[in-house]
């Protein structure tokens, strides 16, 4: 029987209008009504199934956005590239890495942006893809501002829908990080080999797990004689107890600074060090050993040992000094340290001295010297370490007298800002010398009036004897005698004259009452002078004078007259100190802006104990028989004040007794020279 599902809307209709009876129409209903019924089950179940197919079109929308938030969120670059290392697509951390858009990326070779020394990693890396499904490689891209970027590049080889092309899904990852933390774990692991002090790590339970170079230079044991090992291989047996408790401390997290003990070196000798142990920790932040360096203190160990001894020794020699020595606190105000001979010298123990208030203490320096002590003491403050200086003053001893001393004072400490703390001072009675010094200084004065008296005096009755001998030559010429005579005296007077005008140039000297008329001086001319004057003797001798004087005039401010007496003194001084038939060299050069004169001779020279004093008044080497014109040791002392006064200066030089001697004078020249 045909039933209304089997019917089209025409064949239905054609059955509905040849229905003959009620029941066929009827039962025609009945089946419509079940058909509709049927129909409307379908159309809700089309419409579930449409909703579910609805939900499922959102939730892969929501899954591709998510998978597209991802992509493009991701931290690691991705780059998706055809067959040909072609970028087919790339995410935002691809994109950031090479540092240019995505709409320029995309279609261009990879290889465009990578260094031109990895093009041959990169082809190596997409064939070993295509061979083995995937790959890992490192090399290094170059970004748009030209900067240098270390990636690694993990491929895997995929396919499109069609399987017809291959693609290559690669992961880019900055390694820059990775990089930079690798190259300071090299830095430091050699900043600890290369360290000169002994870097070691231990367990807890004390096993060493790393041993440096230094360790291996300070113990002696390399590294594999160590590592493993407990770290009381090292240590003294009466020390052992020391590092269970440092372990201890590591436990605890507490940390151990600078602990000095004793280790044991492979040769079996004891080593002084400096320990510092820090807690070693595991990312967890649990303690998982400790960190030690060991520093090698026995120099310094040694050093302070010397330096207590020498502070002993020091302080036994300070005590048994015989100057009195000092050290007085600025701060303070008052003596902090005082010798026995201190005590000795002025009658005052520390206690006393420290008791004295300030002005009281400062009331035992004379009157007329505490001036000189204020600005003596205000210099003190101002001098270098290891600079000294000296005073003389008087102070009052514990039983009234006033004494001299002398007193060579330096800074012993000083503040952190430099400023002086303390001061050191050694001293000593003077007493006795002042008073000899005194009495020479009664007698010095009666010796300069006395010799100034004299050569006024030897010189009044020496002109009329000259005269009497012009007499004696103009009325007896003709008596050989007579003549020989009169030459005689003529001579020996000559000498007493010189003898005598050196005497009051000394006493002119030293009473400062030798004067200059300085004009302007050409050298040349006083040098001419001076050898008319000194020539008689020096041929007298038969010494050979070679003169040199420059073509240039030199010229100096000065006195003509007293400028010829000291070239002519020195002249008289090489003839005479020379033997007969020596030479002389007499020259005159200009240096450094200076004006110098030279005498120099081949005689006797200057034995070495005498050129320090070669200047002072009276001075002479030892005479011998055969050289009578000695003279009183005063032309040196007059050439070099008077070169003095020419703000000059003179010098001699001698290699000795035998070999000759040479006298420098230099004198500033004229301005305009």
């Amino acid at each position: 029987m045909t039933t209304i599902k089997d019917l089209s809307d025409a064949k239905l209709l054609h059955s509905l209008a040849a229905c003959r009876d009620c029941s066929d129409v009827q039962r025609l209903r009945n089946e419509l009504t079940r058909t509709i019924r049927e129909l409307q089950a379908q159309v809700r179940e089309l419409e579930a199934q449409n909703r579910e197919l609805q939900e499922a079109q959102r939730a892969l929308k929501r899954s591709r956005n998510r998978y597209a938030e991802l992509y493009d969120g991701a931290p690691i670059g991705y780059v998706s590239l055809n067959s040909e290392g072609v970028i087919r697509d790339i995410n935002m951390a691809g994109a950031t890495m090479l540092g240019r858009k995505r709409t320029h990326l995309v279609g261009s070779p990879l290889r465009r942006y990578v260094a031109p020394e990895d093009q041959s990693t990169l082809l190596t890396h997409l064939k070993g893809c295509l061979q083995q499904d995937q790959a890992v490689a490192e090399l290094t891209l170059l970004t748009s501002t030209g900067d240098r970027l270390a990636v690694q590049l993990a491929s895997r080889k995929t396919f499109t829908h069609d399987a017809e092309e291959v693609r290559y899904l690669t992961a880019l990852t900055d390694l820059t990080e990775r990089m930079r933390t690798d190259a300071l774990q090299r830095q430091w692991a050699a900043i600890v080999e290369s360290s000169d002090d002994a870097i070691l790590g231990k367990t807890l339970d004390g096993v060493i797990t790393g041993w440096n170079a230094g360790a291996e230079r300070l113990f002696g044991y390399a590294a594999d004689e160590a590592i493993g090992r407990p770290i009381s291989f090292i240590i003294p047996p009466e020390r052992q107890a020391e590092d269970l408790e440092i372990l201890m401390k590591i436990g605890q997290g507490q940390r151990v600074d600078h602990y000095e003990t004793e280790r044991l070196g492979k040769d079996g000798r004891r080593i002084a060090i400096s320990l510092t142990v820090s807690p070693l920790q595991d990312e967890q932040g649990r303690i998982m050993g400790a960190s030690t360096i060991a520093r090698d203190i026995t120099a310094r160990k040694a050093a302070e040992q010397q330096l207590k001894e020498r502070d002993a020794f020091a302080k036994k020699v300070l005590m048994s000094s015989l100057n009195g020595l000092y050290i007085y606190d600025v701060k303070a105000g008052r003596d902090v340290f005082i010798n026995a001979q201190c005590t000795e010298l002025t009658g005052y123990t520390l206690e006393d001295l420290q008791s004295l208030s300030g002005k009281d203490f400062f009331n035992l320096f004379h009157p007329d010297d505490q001036g000189r002590i204020i600005a003596h003491f205000k210099a003190l403050l101002d001098t270098a370490n290891g600079e000294t200086l000296e005073i003389e003053y008087r102070i009052r001893t514990a039983d009234g007298r006033w004494i001299w001393c002398i007193s060579r004072d330096g800074v012993f400490a000083r503040e952190a800002d430099g400023s002086v703390l303390q001061i050191i001072g050694t001293f000593l009675d003077i007493t006795e010398r002042k008073r000899a010094e005194e009495l020479r200084l009664e007698y010095d004065r009666r010796k300069d009036e006395f010799l100034a008296m004299l050569g006024h005096e030897l010189r009044n009755p020496l002109m009329p004897i000259r005269n009497a001998v012009h007499i004696q030559r103009k009325f007896g010429a003709s008596e050989p005698k007579l003549i020989w005579a009169c030459e005689v005296i003529d001579r020996q007077v000559t000498q007493l004259i010189r003898l005598v005008d050196d005497l009051l140039d000394v006493s002119r000297i030293v009473q400062g009452k030798l004067a200059l008329k300085k004009t302007l001086v050409e050298l040349a001319a006083v040098i001419a002078q001076a050898v008319e004057t000194a020539r008689p003797f020096v041929e007298a001798r038969r010494h050979a004078l070679t003169i040199f004087i420059p073509e240039d005039p030199i010229q100096v401010e000065g006195d003509s007259v007293r400028l010829v007496q000291v070239v002519s003194n020195l002249l008289n001084n090489a003839a005479k100190y020379t033997s007969e038939g020596g030479r002389i060299w007499l020259s005159l050069t200009r240096e450094n802006g200076e004006a110098v004169v030279s005498v120099r001779d081949t005689g006797e020279g200057i034995p070495g104990k005498l050129l320090p004093h070669l200047f002072t008044p009276f001075t002479q080497a030892e005479r011998t028989l055969d050289r009578a014109q000695g003279g009183l040791g005063l032309g040196l002392t007059i050439v070099k004040r008077i070169v003095e006064l020419h703000g000059g200066w003179v010098e001699a030089e001698s290699g000795g007794s035998g070999r000759g001697s040479e006298f420098i004078v230099r004198l500033p020249l004229y301005p305009d020279d």
